[in-house]
């Protein structure tokens, strides 16, 4: 069922540039950037939750709660093409159902319930407009929590009789397997590894790796080796990262074959009951998670050398004066950098929606003097030296809905629903360039918002905003 008509996703240029864009996503981030907020969930209205998932490709899943409506919770799968929501197949009513993960391809894996609007019971698989129950090998009912490139799917058994195991696999056909012994299985990467974990003879959770019938122990961060250890998540190159508990609370880890399981900073301050965990890693070694800030559990993410950095004070559209008051967390990272969160929207904060964020390397500055019918100026910095710089222009969504690819630099994009270019600078040797351009008399009384990127690195800017 399709509840947004498709976003644009090519740029309208409105000056004789040539609108030539990025040749290649560029090389990984090199410093903790900042992000830009794309509202993803706004289409479908009511409370956005947790498990959402990203693709490489640009795909974001999550779910709403539409009390009051006679449907329970509603998934999704969005992209900058538009929004739209699994159907059940025919004759199988959903009550309420959600979307956990999304894999490059668009297809979807969730959870879904037929005998209650607050109780889902059931997982499915969603692939070219089809859903397809996923049970477990004994044909019990299970849950599906991640999917690979390739269709794999891994999850967990809805019930466990006697000694079953738990951990469950299911091939791009919906086959099911048990994962060797494993009581849970929590992700797959590109090459088939799972990760999961089992209790001990004490009941203590154990991580593991399988790897084609092997499994490999991820060790503990507890001197004692008397906390649970749950591995979140797998990248393709191996690399794990999850959370090994230490006297009852969490601490994040990262394990690789060659280093085994280590510690990853947290913020520098403790504040009980609050814990820090890692969620997500991706290719490059950028990890999400959360840990304390002094005063409550922020999200944060740690770069490939271990720094970690918080997520709100990055981004400048959240925060206090902002449609965003403030931001809740983060729980996925794709192979661009990409995030997908959470925050409410609007003055109430009674509603939060799921956000997309896209990390941005370049800094643009304000519109001077921001008056429409003369010449106004924007400076840009960080941008490659030498290089052309473009900036483009939108009408400003207080609700941040807009989100337009840039082709050979997808998913990654402008925060804007129809953006035109409005100027072009070459950066200087210390990376500044300023643009000049003069907006029509006929936007006078009007916010537009501001952007630039440069081309080859798929670089991009802050959002800038002008009440003209």
């Amino acid at each position: 069922m399709l509840v947004r008509r498709p976003r644009l996703v090519a740029l309208r240029c409105v000056t004789s540039v040539p609108l030539v864009l990025c040749a290649t996503v560029g090389a990984a981030l090199a410093k903790h950037p900042h992000y830009t907020i794309t509202n993803v969930s706004d289409a479908l209205g009511g409370t956005a939750f947790g498990l959402a998932g990203i693709s490489d490709t640009g795909y974001v899943t999550g779910w709403v709660d539409l009390a009051g409506s006679g449907t329970g919770s509603v998934g999704f799968r969005w992209s900058a093409r538009g929004i739209a929501t699994p159907e059940p197949p025919v004759g199988d009513p959903w009550l309420t159902f959600n979307t956990v993960d999304v894999n490059d391809s668009g297809v979807t894996v969730g959870w879904f319930g037929t005998s209650s609007p607050s109780w889902m019971s059931r997982g499915f698989r969603w692939q070219s407009g089809a859903a397809l129950e996923l049970v477990n090998p004994l044909g019990w009912n299970a849950f599906p929590t991640a999917i690979n490139a390739a269709g794999w799917a891994v999850g967990y058994s809805g019930f466990q009789v006697g000694v079953s195991p738990g951990a469950v696999v299911w091939d791009p056909a919906g086959t099911p397997s048990f994962v060797a012994d494993l009581r849970q299985a929590f992700d797959i990467n590109s090459s088939g590894q799972i990760v999961g974990y089992r209790p001990d003879a004490n009941g203590v959770a154990r991580a593991f790796l399988y790897d084609q019938g092997v499994l490999t122990p991820l060790g503990t961060l507890d001197p004692q080796a008397q906390g649970d250890v749950y591995p979140r998540a797998i990248n393709d190159h191996g690399a794990v990262v999850g959370t090994s508990r230490i006297h009852g609370e969490e601490h994040a880890f990262r394990w690789t074959a060659a280093t085994g399981m280590v510690e990853l900073p947290d913020l520098g301050v403790s504040a009980f009951p609050f814990n820090v965990a890692a969620l997500d890693v991706n290719d490059a070694g950028w990890i999400v998670g959360y840990a304390p800030n002094g005063t409550t559990q922020a999200a944060v993410v740690w770069a490939p050398d271990g720094t970690i950095a918080e997520l709100a004070p990055r981004i400048p559209d959240a925060g206090p004066g902002t449609s965003w008051p403030f931001f809740i967390d983060a729980s996925r990272i794709n192979a661009a950098g990409q995030l997908v969160g959470f925050s409410p929207n609007g003055p109430s904060n009674q509603e939060t929606r799921t956000i997309l964020l896209t990390p941005t390397t370049l800094t643009a500055s304000t519109v001077t003097p921001g008056v429409a019918g003369t010449v106004n100026t924007l400076g840009l910095d960080g941008a490659a030296p030498g290089k052309v710089a473009f900036l483009a222009a939108a009408v400003d969504d207080p609700f941040d809905r807009g989100y337009t690819t840039l082709a050979s630099c997808e998913p990654l994009g402008l925060a804007m629903e129809a953006p035109r270019i409005v100027a072009t600078a070459v950066a200087d040797a210390a990376g500044h360039a300023t643009f000049e351009w003069t907006v029509p008399a006929a936007f006078a009384g009007s916010t537009l918002r501001f952007q630039a990127f440069q081309r080859g690195s798929c670089a991009l800017s802050n959002v800038v905003r002008a009440a003209l």
